[in-house]
């Protein structure tokens, strides 16, 4: 008989045609099965032991036969594969499709960016009093988002809009992505006060979510400016804050008066007596990093000190973080002096002033841009991650 492409002769020792090389005989009384080598002389080696009925049951199954010891498999496990592939974390032999579980979805993909300027995931120009604030596709168009029960569902996005009309002023705002009956859709939820959010983040599977609706996952934060309704993203005013796919932010304030004459004071106040002497900002979770530059050059009386800082929240009492100097005259009066205070810090979360102050113990000249004689451009520059 013809078994799995083995022919299997039971009976007596064959000793003419039709056997040929590679033919098997079961002898049967003595339980041995037996391969044909030759036929000039008919020739049999013993293969093994066993019965016909074992043999032929081996090569119909696949797998170990008992009396050749050969590895056989048959059409039911013909296409797998000889060594299991995994797939995403799923094992995969070829044989029957696969699911991947839920429990395996990038629970990490956010492919975009918060934005005042619709299509432009990263704006180069200024947008201010922007009424609409865009969710648009960067380095990919994909997001994941949670039931709340169990399962992660990764969806695939067009740019997303919320108006911002009716959002008050001077207030914080944070945003999330949520699935609506498989679209992605945005929210936001005010905080209590500039420092202070009125629903917490938590997180789900290692993902910042909204603390008792975790099918709210956390977009960013921005911060409606004193207009109401409407918000700023510009290199003095940095109101939307992103927690994905961040990218350093300008920020810069320089004053364009030719110079002025310091307080003499001997206190800390803003430059040149203007709150706007500053840049602003929000952050949505502490891990941005800001950096900042202050200087300030002006001439200085003999016996007098004046220098600048920074002030965060406030326009008289300078960072303690950071390097920064103050110039004192000792001997005859002084042209041309620069004084710096640079500092790198990461924010709390909430909105900061950054001020530019200066510091003078006299009537002492100071020089904004392009004044006096010099190439000045005192200023504050640097940026933040957002």
């Amino acid at each position: 008989m013809n078994i799995a492409g083995h022919q299997v002769i039971s009976a007596t020792a064959p000793s003419a045609a039709p056997v040929a090389v590679g033919w098997e005989w079961a002898d049967t009384a003595n339980q041995l099965l037996k391969l044909c080598t030759s036929i000039s002389p008919y020739t049999f080696v013993t293969m093994g032991g066993g019965t016909p009925a074992a043999h032929a049951a081996s090569h119909a199954t696949g797998g170990s036969d008992p009396l050749s010891g050969e590895a056989n498999v048959n059409a039911a496990t013909a296409t797998k594969l000889a060594t299991p592939r995994t797939i995403n974390g799923v094992n995969f032999d070829g044989s029957a499709n696969i699911v991947i579980p839920a429990g395996t979805t990038p629970f990490s993909l956010a492919q975009g960016r918060l934005t005042l300027q619709t299509g432009v995931p990263v704006s180069v120009t200024d947008q201010l009093a922007k009424t609409t604030l865009y969710f648009t596709p960067f380095r990919g168009s994909q997001i994941a988002l949670y039931d709340g029960a169990s399962t992660w569902t990764v969806l695939t996005f067009a740019e997303l809009s919320l108006s911002l009309a009716g959002l008050t002023a001077s207030t914080p705002y944070d945003i999330w992505a949520y699935n609506n009956s498989g679209v992605v859709a945005l929210e936001a939820l005010i905080w209590t006060n500039i420092t202070t959010r009125a629903t917490a983040l938590t997180t789900q599977d290692g993902v910042l979510v909204k603390s008792g609706a975790t099918t709210r996952r956390y977009l960013g934060t921005i911060h409606i400016n004193a207009s109401g309704g409407q918000t700023d993203d510009g290199i003095e005013l940095r109101f939307v804050f992103n927690y994905y796919n961040r990218v350093p932010r300008e920020l810069s304030r320089h004053d364009a008066t030719a110079s002025w004459g310091g307080s003499g004071s001997s206190s800390w106040a803003s430059t040149r007596a203007q709150s706007g002497n500053r840049v602003q900002c929000v952050v949505g979770y502490q891990d941005a990093r800001l950096e900042l530059i202050a200087m300030l050059q002006g001439n200085a009386a003999a016996g007098s000190i004046l220098g600048t800082a920074i002030g965060e929240d406030s326009t008289s009492v300078p960072l303690a973080q950071g390097t920064r100097g103050q110039h004192y005259v000792a001997g005859a009066d002084a042209v041309g002096i620069s004084t710096v205070h640079r500092i790198e810090k990461l924010p709390a979360v909430g909105y900061h002033a950054y001020n530019w102050l200066e510091f003078s113990t006299a009537a002492n000249t100071f020089y904004g841009s392009g004044s006096g004689g010099f190439s000045v451009r005192s200023g504050l520059i640097g940026s933040i991650e957002g």
